[in-house]
């Protein structure tokens, strides 16, 4: 018998055909499966993609209102649902290889339903479960290493103080030294350290992330992959500069397809207002020349639309284990053995 948690996310199925709707709710039904939205038609289907998130997607490759392609794209940049086309048996293979670079996950014949619904509901649950298993890592990756260097940083100013010897500014920046020192002064951190305030250095020592983007469903996706970073928005080349002038970021997410200032524009100019900022190039067109010019101008790295939120989870981590996961622990920890000095 199924177990009945196989699979307890929310399903949308977009279809205007009553019979295969039937089809697909006793298929699902079988499966212990009762969570299941229908919309008749794309755009009220992206409605709903909007305001219930639904994990999965099931769609009929023949939209009334539009092609299925177009829908499944859209989708992909905005909530990135796991995404199955009901293909009918005549449904060209040039369509198919359309809709798998459009974002489509998998792609079953309507008349196999019944076979294959199962299998690819397995699929989906696998993905669910890696990214959410990415997410929870690299969270929790990033929160031991800023504990231990924080408890680090504690242990350093207990001794400092018992020995009756001053903390300076540059002690502090051995420990932190990407921190945005225009908003808070180094003695602050020793002050928290000194009464033993986690809180407020790990606040303090939160990942910041700036995301380039236009496109508020994109946004919303950021902040919710990366909610346990401090997430900064910029709409536009502009927006994003002015926030660069008066705040310190680890890691920008571009899009390099922003209307006004030219992608690689934007690039040298963020680099040249921070030359350590990681920067991820976001892009609608794999293999463009821009692209190449981004890498010149400073980007460590770049992501095509419409992507998968693991690979974006992983890039983004990857450049955070650059700063915080290898020097943020290891130079001060050296720093703090060469300067140690017993009562």
């Amino acid at each position: 018998m199924t177990d009945s948690s196989f699979f307890d996310e929310t399903i949308l199925v977009i279809t205007a055909n009553n019979s295969r709707f039937d089809s697909i709710c006793n298929i699902l039904n079988t499966l212990h499966i009762t969570r299941i939205l229908r919309e008749k038609n794309g755009i009220d289907g992206l409605k709903s993609l909007v305001s219930n998130h639904p994990e999965l997607v099931l769609l009929d490759n023949d939209l009334t209102d539009g092609f299925s392609n177009h829908w499944i794209e859209k989708a992909s940049r905005t909530q990135n649902p796991y995404c199955i086309v009901m293909a009918e048996p005549n449904m060209p293979a040039t369509l198919k290889i359309q809709a798998v670079q459009a974002g489509a996950c998998d792609i079953i014949e309507s008349r196999f339903l019944h076979e294959e619904l199962g299998k690819s509901l397995m699929k989906a649950k696998t993905r669910s479960a890696r990214v959410s298993f990415l997410e929870m890592e690299s969270e929790k990756v990033i929160r031991q290493n800023m504990d231990s260097l924080i408890r680090l940083f504690t242990a350093f100013v207990s001794t400092r103080t018992r020995a009756g010897q001053p903390v300076t500014d540059q002690d502090v920046r051995q420990f932190f030294p990407d921190a945005d020192y225009t908003h808070i002064q180094p003695n602050v951190l020793v002050e928290a350290a000194i009464k033993n305030n986690f809180h407020q250095v790990i606040s303090y020592a939160t990942p910041t992330l700036l995301c380039v983007e236009d496109e508020p469903e994109l946004q919303d996706i950021f902040h919710r992959v990366f909610s346990h970073c401090h997430v900064v928005s910029a709409l536009s080349a502009e927006e994003a500069l002015a926030h660069m002038k008066h705040q310190h970021f680890d890691t920008a997410l571009v899009d390099i397809g922003l209307p006004g200032m030219q992608g690689d524009t934007l690039v040298g100019e963020l680099k040249t207002l921070d030359p350590k900022l990681d920067i991820i190039v976001v892009t609608a067109f794999d293999n463009s020349p821009l692209i190449v010019n981004c890498f010149k101008r400073g980007a460590g790295n770049y992501i095509v639309k419409p992507f998968d939120i693991d690979e974006l989870s992983e890039k983004v981590t990857e450049a955070y284990e650059k700063k915080i996961l290898h020097y943020s622990l290891n130079k001060p920890l050296r720093y703090f053995e060469r300067t140690y000095k017993p009562d």
